[in-house]
């Protein structure tokens, strides 16, 4: 059920990518910087559906049903995959075709397709997992009841998705070398981020086991425990980017 919302969920996505050249000509972009941009996002578009089953269906799934450990491995694994067809596909290393910043985009479909398929291989190879991946027919209502609990976490990161695409927007009005810096220190402040989104997608597990065990006051132990470490740690992080800037 959860694929097929991954499939209908897929299509705006790849439309989107598609017409990535002439969205950013209307906002206003660079015509260089527009037309780089669709074309890598022309290629980029073809790992959409992998993206969404692996990053999106398969990294929330597995930890509910207790196999995180395999995703952590995956995932480790998958960043190795992705660095060595990155830098092969772009500079031509190793055999691969140079294809320049093009190569990067068909690194990363390569590889969001590549992690979707192992953990889809996993989960249904293992017989401990196989009562959770029993074929169905789509159930519609089934779909609008878990589209409906979806929604409002979908708009959440999609407010958070469209801060960080907004600021991109404006800095690429400034140029190429301006955006690229941008980037840089985009992707700095997001290696932070990454602990505090893991141990709020562990709360997820949590409140939502001791919700559906019927025990409110653990539930909210467990959300007051992740606010405080999320905090914590982000102060953290925020001192040392202050302290530590170079």
């Amino acid at each position: 059920m959860l694929s097929v919302l991954s499939v209908l969920l897929s299509v705006p996505a790849f439309a989107l990518l598609s017409f990535a050249t002439q969205i950013l000509l209307a906002f206003g972009e660079p015509a260089l910087l527009a037309h780089n941009v669709g074309q890598y996002a022309a290629v980029l578009r073809w790992g959409a559906l992998g993206s969404l089953i692996g990053v999106g269906l398969m990294r929330s799934f597995l930890p509910a049903i207790g196999a995180a450990r395999r995703l952590l491995w995956v995932s480790l694994v998958s960043v190795g995959v992705n660095g060595f067809l990155n830098y092969g596909l772009i500079h031509g290393a190793y055999g691969l075709p140079r294809l320049g910043f093009l190569g990067s985009a068909a690194a990363t479909s390569i590889t969001v397709w590549l992690t979707a398929l192992v953990l889809m291989a996993l989960l249904h190879l293992r017989p401990r997992y196989r009562h959770f991946v029993v074929a169905t027919r789509p159930n519609v209502p089934l779909m609008g009841e878990l589209f409906g609990i979806g929604w409002p976490v979908a708009i959440t990161y999609g407010v958070e998705s469209t801060l960080f695409l907004a600021t991109g927007l404006m800095v690429g009005l400034l140029g190429e070398a301006q955006l690229a810096a941008h980037q840089i220190a985009l992707n700095v402040a997001s290696v932070a981020f990454m602990v505090p989104l893991a141990i709020g997608q562990a709360a997820n597990v949590r409140v939502g086991f001791w919700s559906g065990a019927g025990q409110p006051l653990a539930a909210r132990h467990a959300g007051f425990v992740t606010l405080a470490l999320g905090v914590g740690f982000m102060t953290l992080s925020g001192i040392v980017l202050i302290a530590a800037p170079h």
